[in-house]
């Protein structure tokens, strides 16, 4: 009886809520570090230049990142880095998917895509005197996944996304016209579909069923008055099947590489892709999904990376949906591992 009553107070509530997030490995891992670790920024010195800055290199720390996680650690790396007064590198050489070992001269994927953050330069920085590097023990903590789309982090993410993160001019050009082209004028509902997963993926979110997503697409329209569907996914199969359910209400890119019919397999993973520029590619193809999600006027998506961008990317141009649903599943605790899979991959 004694047990169940402190259960139901607010400190027996905090108390499960911190013992719940104890468990998770990657809450684990960054209370080891700081409690390990002496000094958090540790500075090393490559040469002479820049003796009167102090640099902050912010890299990939998964090796099985996809493109937008890889610019959600990057906004973190920023903040801390706008934080303690240090000026930012960002360094997507190592660890990402979009590493093509140069593209059009430029080493760096994350200048593939985007203009650089600081006017120090990846090369620069390493021929410097006093660089940090972005790692588990500088990191911030790690928000719960579920939680990630709270007013206070929308917020943050939107400050220094509008701040830092600037498209290449020619491809932010090409990005509007295609956006234009597919969308018109016409009053737009995005959706986003995760279509392809390995099983059930360890730290994921459990795919919802299409059904799911019908019944909230079929409120939406309903309510909302929506013209046109704009439906973003990585599956053949995802296409066909809403297709056959609303007809040219749906619009999508059609040169965009998704996993054919039948498939369990991520394009990013396929090596049946032959494409010098893969790397390139994909990474244009999903930025511009991003940022047609963000152009459009409501939104239902499952929990992602990509649709948490589409959300800041919108509020840094001063825009809101009119309609959003997120469907919040259970992060699964169980099935197969990314980091693993990218292990196979590389025969490592």
């Amino acid at each position: 009886m004694i047990k169940q009553a402190i259960k139901k107070t607010r400190i027996g509530q905090a108390l499960a809520a911190f013992k719940w997030v104890y468990r998770s490995e990657d809450y684990r891992q960054w209370f080891k570090d700081y409690s390990e670790c002496h000094t958090i920024f540790k500075f090393q010195e490559y040469g002479k230049l820049n003796d009167k800055k102090s640099l902050y290199v912010i890299n990939n720390l998964d090796t099985c990142s996809g493109f937008f996680y890889s610019w959600y650690e990057t906004c973190r790396g920023l903040m801390l880095a706008e934080r303690f007064g240090f000026t930012p590198v960002v360094d997507w050489s190592k660890g990402a998917y979009y590493d093509e070992n140069g593209f059009n001269g430029c080493m760096n994927p994350f200048e593939y895509f985007f203009e650089p953050v600081s006017d120090v330069s990846l090369d620069e920085a390493l021929k410097s005197r006093n660089v940090a590097y972005h790692n588990y023990h500088t990191r911030e903590k790690p928000i719960v996944l579920y939680n990630y789309r709270s007013d206070d982090e929308l917020e943050r993410y939107t400050s220094i996304n509008r701040k830092y993160i600037k498209l290449k001019n020619d491809l932010q050009v090409k990005v509007e016209k295609d956006i234009y082209e597919l969308l018109g004028e016409k009053k737009t509902l995005a959706v986003h579909v995760r279509g392809v997963e390995w099983g059930n993926v360890k730290g994921h979110p459990i795919p919802a069923s299409l059904d799911l997503y019908t019944e909230m697409i079929d409120e939406a329209l309903y309510n909302n008055g929506f013209d046109q569907i704009f439906l973003a996914t990585d599956s053949d199969d995802t296409v066909t099947f809403f297709k056959k359910k609303y007809g040219e209400m749906i619009v999508c890119y059609n040169d965009v590489t998704r996993a054919q019919s039948g498939s369990k397999v991520l394009a990013i993973f396929d090596d049946s892709i032959a494409d010098e520029h893969k790397g390139f590619r994909l990474g244009c193809e999903v930025l511009k999904d991003m940022l047609t999600i963000s152009k459009c006027d409501g939104i239902i998506a499952g929990l992602s990376y990509v649709s948490f961008a589409a959300e800041v990317f919108k509020k840094s141009r001063d825009e809101v949906y009119e309609y959003k649903k997120y469907i919040e599943m259970k992060v699964s605790k169980k099935g197969i591992s990314p980091l693993s899979l990218v292990k196979n991959k590389k025969g490592k």
